[in-house]
């Protein structure tokens, strides 16, 4: 014990991890006596800090979003005042005590500053996993469950759920637990795209793909599932966004802004990829047939408000030109 943590960053999932190594890190960790906080005043947590542990229990204390790392924070002064004593000073309180703030931001520096002197302190940075580092983390516990999952298989699955550490572990987590894993058989991508549930964008991406091969059955397939959950509204305003990026791109290289697609369609840093999918696509349709497709997707829209009609029938029509 004696020790102060801030766990700060935007992954949410290793966040709780570390939090959770430092719950179990001491031996005794049934017998601390856990206090939480969220958002709290300075007066609480400094009563509960100054307080003596009652027959020398150890003590940890957990803080919420305190707000304390914000330099206009109410009482700012005091706390950095507190924190700004000496080593000796703190051990007074902190020998059977453990400090955890666990925070969104870290948006200003004057507690930063004076608290992170301090031996007793650890900075515990869990930035948002690349896929690349998140596939390598998948692999990691693949290792540690005896589960047979290759880099190239880790990849796939990242990249086709949820952008977070949390869904990708989770969806990893039923993986291991199919029939062949325990088993021992190597899982492959089927097994994923079996088990595992996909990010909306990469299902239209894969539905795109089958409707440009010619593969109605396995597009409409798809599309029909998304009815059948109530997600119609859902995936036609994903197959209009789509074919929409798809005609800009079409425009941008009739203007020969070819280049510049990325940055017209605001494509973020690890989607620029996108643009040389988007510029394929508008090729092999043509500019006049995708201005065709996109106003036959408002139209369906726009009439699907006013009267009821089979949106699911017509949007297949109209993808059928493809």
């Amino acid at each position: 014990m004696g020790n102060i943590y801030l766990i700060h960053g935007n992954d949410e999932y290793l966040k709780q991890k570390r939090l959770n190594d430092i719950k179990i890190k001491n031996k005794n960790v049934n017998q601390i006596n856990n206090i939480s906080f969220v958002n709290p005043e300075w007066e609480e947590v400094y009563s509960e800090i100054t307080l003596p542990s009652f027959m020398q229990e150890e003590k940890m204390i957990i803080i919420y979003n305190s707000g304390f790392f914000e330099d206009k924070k109410k009482d700012i002064d005091k706390i950095v005042e507190f924190f700004d004593s000496s080593e000796a000073e703190l051990l007074n309180f902190m020998t059977d005590l453990t400090l955890v703030f666990v925070e969104d931001e870290v948006k200003g520096k004057k507690l930063l500053k004076v608290i992170s002197k301090h031996e007793l302190f650890k900075d515990v940075e869990c930035k948002k996993l690349m896929q690349m580092d998140r596939a390598k983390y998948l692999l990691d516990l693949a290792k540690k469950d005896n589960v047979k999952l290759e880099y190239a298989e880790a990849k796939y699955l990242v990249d086709i759920v949820e952008d977070d550490t949390f869904n990708a572990v989770n969806e990893y987590n039923k993986v291991r637990f199919l029939d062949k894993a325990i088993r021992g058989e190597k899982i492959t991508k089927e097994d994923i795209d079996l088990t595992c549930i996909k990010n909306d964008e990469v299902v239209i991406f894969k539905i795109t793909d089958y409707l440009i091969s010619k593969d109605y059955e396995k597009a409409f397939k798809m599309i029909d599932s998304y009815y059948r959950e109530g997600k119609g509204i859902l995936i036609l305003s994903y197959i209009y966004k789509y074919f929409k990026n798809v005609y800009m791109a079409s425009v941008a290289i009739l203007d020969k802004q070819e280049k510049r697609i990325a940055e017209i369609l605001d494509l973020k840093p690890n989607q620029t990829f996108l643009a040389d999918r988007y510029i394929s696509v508008s090729k092999r349709i043509g500019e006049k047939k995708l201005r065709y497709i996109i106003d036959e997707l408002i139209r369906i829209d726009e009439e699907s408000k006013r009267e009821v009609i089979d949106t699911c029938f017509r949007l297949k029509a109209i993808l059928r030109i493809i």
